[in-house]
């Protein structure tokens, strides 16, 4: 776990690219789960609660001011964004049986 400091250089954080993969991801699953019966709050729009829970489930954790917090996507760097997906993508494919190519 980190403690929150100074945003990293721009550079070392994850790339555009990374995080409109990482919102295809959570729309298939999202969409999968949608097909498959589940009811989610929000529905169709229901992405943000996919992205939540992939990142309490698989995400890093950050302390602000003494608490325990996700750390949210914006400030991941792009090998902590790759390993995200990367666990996101094999958990869809074991606990939800949803291949997703990439």
């Amino acid at each position: 776990m980190e403690t929150a400091r100074m945003k990293p250089k721009t550079k070392d954080l994850r790339s555009l690219e990374q995080n409109a993969l990482e919102h295809v991801i959570f729309r298939e699953i999202l969409n999968h789960l949608l097909e498959n019966g589940v009811k989610l709050p929000g529905g169709e729009k229901g992405e943000a609660i996919i992205k939540a829970l992939c990142k309490r489930k698989f995400g890093l954790k950050m302390t602000v001011g003494g608490i325990e917090i996700d750390k949210p996507t914006s400030m991941y760097k792009t090998d902590e964004l790759a390993d995200l997906v990367t666990q996101v993508i094999a958990w869809a494919a074991t606990d939800l049986q949803l291949e997703i190519e990439i």
